[in-house]
């Protein structure tokens, strides 16, 4: 399903800089569109559609889809990714994977240890 890249190429999100953030203990229900990064460490109650990247904080929650070019995962998704770049670092849940890229090959990175909902 994922084809093995062995040149490890930086995300695109770590070269911008984030402009929008939600913060630990704010819940917000709805859908966010935008064009720049944004980082959150609160809870999303649906779904996300962002150009430039979306970094899920280790507290952070998304009951929704993500859709986005860029996309780490430090918290927890129970939805959908879909992205041209992914990492799951250690501390973050793996999502539900019904659609994870675009075109036939994305960038895919998950850390040793992560933890995993089912």
């Amino acid at each position: 399903m994922f084809k093995k890249n062995n040149k490890q190429q930086p995300l695109q999100i770590n070269e911008q800089e984030i402009s929008t953030i939600i913060g630990e203990g704010y819940t917000l229900t709805g859908e966010i569109n935008g064009s720049s990064v944004i980082r959150i460490e609160g809870k999303i109650i649906g779904n996300i559609n962002v150009d430039g990247g979306v970094v899920l904080g280790e507290k952070g929650n998304v009951e929704g889809n993500i859709t986005s070019r860029s996309v780490i995962i430090y918290g927890t998704v129970h939805g959908n990714v879909i992205s041209s770049q992914l990492e799951i670092k250690k501390t973050g849940f793996e999502p539900v994977f019904n659609q994870i890229y675009k075109d036939n090959y994305i960038p895919f990175k998950i850390e040793k240890n992560f933890r995993n909902l089912f």
